[in-house]
């Protein structure tokens, strides 16, 4: 499946700015009334057509966070599936990208919400603050239906896959979705994290997958990772 987002006016993006926690805004031109930031696709050629539109989708991403909130939690509490597909395919014709077209799968589009979500709650707990929305942890013990169709069963073993990565580093997983695409940073955070892949392959098992699509992964078993248990008077 494709979604198409349509962009509708044009400007200059600024890569590798931090990830905020608070909304950010914009005014169209002609217009004094705020609106989410739209995603940019950046002009600079130091940039891969690759890079690019990891950039763009994850302004793309942070615009409808800012936008549609309840929207976005709906389509992230939902299983893999059509009904998911639908959903993420309502939410991609947000008025989230400033010019020209950018097109990613579900899975992209789902992770980069994700990732979003993920690089916001980092942000707030970094100043003593909580973030939502709330989601249901993520269970990676859940045997996987006999029925599910291949997608799902690809999605579930990329899901696990990132899970055994989390538990090996957490701190190189964290850096690889928080830093700024396509930067020294997250250049640095992937070296740490590489040796991590390869432990957490079944046997014989090959798994294809792109920078977007792992950091989403990534950033979807970070997101929903179990609570940690609270201590009282130093007993768990």
């Amino acid at each position: 499946m494709k979604l198409l987002a349509t962009l509708l006016i044009g400007a200059a993006c600024v890569a590798g700015a931090p990830a905020h926690a608070q909304r950010e805004v914009e005014r169209t031109t002609g217009s004094n009334i705020p609106v989410p930031k739209r995603g940019r696709i950046p002009d600079s050629v130091s940039y891969s057509e690759a890079d690019r539109g990891r950039i763009a989708a994850a302004g793309v991403a942070r615009c409808i966070v800012d936008s549609a909130p309840d929207k976005v939690k709906t389509a992230l509490s939902l299983p893999f599936g059509k009904e998911l597909n639908k959903t993420l395919a309502a939410l991609a014709a947000e008025d989230c990208l400033s010019t020209g077209e950018v097109h990613y799968s579900a899975t992209l589009f789902r992770g980069a919400l994700f990732a979003e979500l993920w690089r916001r709650r980092v942000a707030a707990e970094a100043k003593g603050q909580s973030w939502g929305p709330a989601l249901d942890a993520y269970d990676p013990s859940l045997p996987v239906a006999a029925d599910a169709d291949p997608a799902t069963k690809q999605q579930l073993g990329l899901l696990w896959f990132a899970d055994c990565i989390v538990k090996r580093d957490r701190a190189a997983a964290n850096d690889v979705v928080v830093r700024p695409i396509a930067s020294k940073e997250q250049a640095e955070a992937y070296t740490r994290l590489i040796p991590n892949l390869s432990p957490c392959l079944l046997q014989g098992q090959e798994v294809k997958f792109s920078k977007p699509v792992l950091e989403g992964v990534l950033a979807a078993v970070l997101y929903r990772a179990p609570a940690a248990p609270k201590t009282v008077s130093g007993v768990q």
